[in-house]
Formats: structure tokens, C-alpha cells, sequence
């Protein structure tokens, strides 16, 4: 691996490299990214009127600050149990965001997309001991961002989950996210230890398949990722 390329990117990215990673730098770089992810355009940031602009401009930033504790707490001594900190995640972003467009789609994308960065860190050895070891224990549980290639790459599988909406952003129901993210991990995590390895590889051939003109062949590639019922427990 040529760790000089891999920096390029990870410091575009997240602001950190192999020679220089600090823990809290990642943290908060890997937070601001996915707040983007979160309320990019019609997700969020067309749907904020005139006079909201600077209350939502406002909790953004104190929404970055109060993020960055949640996920420290995730990565003390403590013991957590993962979906339980992931409802408290979110139901603290919605707090925040009261009276704004932001709803529980957004909430989740955050949060989620937070723990992607962080996976990614850790897959290309960016992460050292503690926290290492504890994204090690916790990413078994790590939940999909739900957005629309998500969604669009799903409507070829045959899962039993009721989706709300096909509009992630306007997603309210928290009940029935968790049910399909519960559904999501049992069936796609196999042995690669987390669901973000299927959801990497759903993601990358639902956004080829929106840009090629040779889509029968990418199209296949998604049905053979959704219809896959495959799950191997990981010890």
C-alpha cells in the first residue's frame, strides 16, 4: 500500500495521515464531514427558510461540540450497548434541532456517517490502541447510513421491512429504522465483521449505476448484494 497516496486522501478527507492522526483531530473532522453528508442540499440545507438560517447555523456548530462528547462516551471505559447510545445520539441531535427541518433520517445519517469515518480510519490503520480496540468491539453493530442509494440498491431485495419513506431526510419513525437496521446486520454482516463492508460495496454500485450507460451489468451486481442471505456469526 503506498501510505503517500493513502494520506493524500485521508488528509483531503479528515484532515489526518499516518504520521500525524490525532484522536480528537479525527473525531471532529470525521463529525464535520458527515454533518455535511447529513444536510447536504435538499436533505436539509434548501429546506432551511430565511429566518432560520442562523438559529441552524448556530446548532450546527453546537451540535459538533455536543457530538464529539457523545462519541467520546461511546469510546471511554464505560460499557455501552450500542443502539442504546445510538438512540441517545440522535434523540440529542433532535433535541438541538427543534423547530428545524432535521428530522430522524437526518439524525441517523449523522451519526452514522460519523462511525463510517471512523471505520474507514480503521481499516486503513489509522487507528491506535484504545481506540482501536474499542471501535474493534463496537463496529459489529455499526448501523447503514440510510440515504438514497441505500434505498434505491434495497428495492431489489426481498426484505421484510416496511420503509417509511423513499426520502431518508424525512424519515420520523425511529421504530422502523431500527427494525431495518436490525434486519440489515443479521443478514449482511457476514464474516467481514461489519455491515459497512456490504454497505460500501451496495453504495459504490448503486452510484455506478446511476453515471454508466451499461447499466444491465451493474444491475446485476446490486441483486446479487441484496439478495445475498448469507450471515456467518463473528466471534
Amino acid at each position: 500500500m503506498n501510505n503517500t497516496a493513502i494520506d493524500f486522501l485521508t488528509y483531503s478527507y479528515l484532515g489526518v495521515t499516518h504520521d500525524q492522526c490525532d484522536w480528537e483531530m479525527l473525531l471532529a473532522n470525521s463529525i464535520d464531514r458527515a454533518c455535511k453528508d447529513a444536510t447536504n442540499q435538499g436533505a436539509y440545507n434548501t429546506r432551511v427558510k430565511e429566518y432560520m438560517r442562523k438559529k441552524s447555523a448556530e446548532q450546527k456548530a453546537e451540535s459538533k461540540n455536543e457530538l464529539q462528547d457523545i462519541f467520546r462516551e461511546l469510546f471511554s471505559d464505560k460499557k455501552m450497548v450500542y443502539d442504546e447510545w445510538h438512540k441517545k445520539a440522535c434523540s440529542r441531535l433532535l433535541e438541538g434541532f427543534k423547530g428545524l427541518p432535521f428530522e430522524y433520517g437526518n439524525a441517523q445519517k449523522w451519526v452514522n456517517m460519523t462511525s463510517k469515518y471512523l471505520y474507514i480510519a480503521y481499516s486503513l490503520d489509522l487507528l491506535k490502541g484504545h481506540e482501536k480496540d474499542v471501535l474493534e468491539k463496537y463496529m459489529r453493530d455499526f448501523h447503514v447510513p440510510i440515504d438514497s442509494y441505500i434505498l434505491e440498491g434495497l428495492k431489489y431485495t426481498d426484505i421484510d421491512c416496511q420503509i417509511e419513506s423513499s426520502t431518508w431526510s424525512r424519515w420520523k419513525d425511529s421504530g422502523k429504522y431500527y427494525e431495518l437496521q436490525d434486519v440489515l446486520r443479521k443478514r449482511f454482516t457476514r464474516n467481514e465483521g461489519t455491515v459497512l463492508v456490504w454497505e460500501n460495496k451496495l453504495w459504490t454500485a448503486v452510484a455506478q449505476y446511476r453515471k454508466t450507460t451499461d447499466k444491465a451489468s451493474i444491475k446485476e451486481t446490486i441483486k446479487d448484494l441484496v439478495q445475498s442471505s448469507e450471515s456467518v456469526e463473528v466471534i
